[in-house]
């Protein structure tokens, strides 16, 4: 199952991985019903996997698929809540217009929590361009040398051609 309005505060400890991390530790069928630890808070807590869901490459395209859990907000301890509110990124599926649906959750955001700013919304092509832009730039870079090359080959081609017939003109010359 995925996390839902059940898992509240006062309800049981539940969080879902990722298949690397029900992998390293189980078959990703048996992963669900076990128990983890989770050491982020002064006090250890226990909580139950419900679900393996898919990985997700978090630190770029050619990055190393990572553990990951993820849990539901209200059963976040208070001392790591402050770390997620700094890091916390948010993905909105739409049919529409991105840009309408990005006014409309920063209005809901902040009617829940006005101290919270939504900074960057970007659209999926933003962050994909975003992402390929260093490989873009190499390749561009690439196709530069390579013509760069080329030309010095065709130059370098003619040179010695054209000091071989200069070496060769009166021989050149005789037969003709």
């Amino acid at each position: 199952r995925s996390l839902d309005e059940h898992d509240s505060a006062a309800g049981q400890p539940v969080v879902l991985v990722s298949r690397t991390l029900a992998r390293r530790f189980w078959t990703v069928p048996d992963a669900v019903g076990q128990t983890l630890v989770i050491e982020d808070s002064p006090v250890p807590r226990r909580a139950r996997i419900v679900g393996v869901v898919g990985d997700v490459k978090h630190y770029g395209l050619d990055a190393e698929l990572t553990p990951d859990l993820y849990t539901a907000i209200p059963q976040v301890p208070d001392v790591t809540s402050q770390w997620l509110a700094n890091n916390m990124y948010w993905g909105i599926r739409t049919s529409g217009n991105p840009a309408a649906v990005g006014d409309a959750f920063r209005r809901a955001l902040r009617e829940v929590d006005p101290d919270v700013p939504a900074s960057a919304l970007r659209t999926m092509e933003e962050t994909l361009e975003l992402a390929l832009a260093p490989r873009r730039t190499n390749l561009w870079l690439v196709r530069v040398f390579a013509a760069l090359a080329l030309l010095l080959a065709a130059a370098g081609v003619y040179a010695v051609t054209s000091f071989s017939v200069a070496l060769r003109r009166r021989e050149l010359a005789i037969r003709g």
